[in-house]
């Protein structure tokens, strides 16, 4: 799922670029490749406690995207709903 949804954060990216808008598109990369990065690291640890404290890093990330997304949103340059 966060495969997926970092796909769709880097399609944002690529848009905001496209816009030269980018200390947004700087903004949004880095907690999306955090968000995997970390999920990714953390699964390969062999103890549960490392792997919990990696996903609580990914989970920061993923509300940061949220918030980032939010402010794109009020702006009008995003939409809340994906287009097709």
């Amino acid at each position: 799922m966060a495969i997926e949804i970092a796909k769709e954060l880097f399609e944002i990216v690529d848009k905001l670029e496209r816009m030269k808008l980018y200390r947004f598109a700087d903004q949004l990369r880095g907690p999306g490749l955090s968000m995997l990065n970390n999920i990714s690291e953390g699964s390969g640890s062999g103890y549960k406690k490392t792997f919990f404290r990696y996903l609580d890093i990914a989970r920061s990330s993923t509300f940061e995207n949220a918030n980032i997304t939010i402010v794109l949103q009020r702006r009008g340059i995003i939409k809340k709903e994906k287009e097709e």
